[in-house]
């Protein structure tokens, strides 16, 4: 069964707790950093965490990174097939691809919480 986009946007939209909240509800008050461990602002910036190649852990994580991928294609599709050829389609795409990144990202800098 395939879910359309603005299910999966429903459902993002259903999990975003409150202003200044993750989905899931993981508040911005404060932060570990992941090099000392400390605890910090949420606004400090932790470079050698970020600017590090994080490879996957195990197969799990693996796993997380294909479902995404899938997801992504098959939301790429339904923008492809429902969007006349223009600027704004391109954009969308970009954005996608940007998300998808992002999404990507937080997936391998996060293992410890997978």
């Amino acid at each position: 069964m395939q879910v359309r986009l603005r299910d999966r946007v429903a459902l993002w939209s259903s999990q975003v707790s409150s202003p200044g909240s993750y989905p899931g509800g993981r508040r911005f008050e404060s932060c570990r950093c992941h090099s000392t461990g400390e605890m910090e602002s949420p606004m400090a910036y932790d470079a050698e965490h970020t600017m590090t190649n994080h490879p996957p852990v195990d197969d799990t994580i693996v796993h997380r990174f294909e479902e995404l991928r899938e997801a992504f294609k098959a939301t790429a599709a339904e923008v492809d097939g429902l969007c006349p050829d223009s600027r704004e389609k391109s954009l969308a795409f970009t954005n996608l691809e940007q998300a998808l990144m992002w999404a990507v990202a937080s997936i391998a800098r996060n293992q410890e919480a997978v």
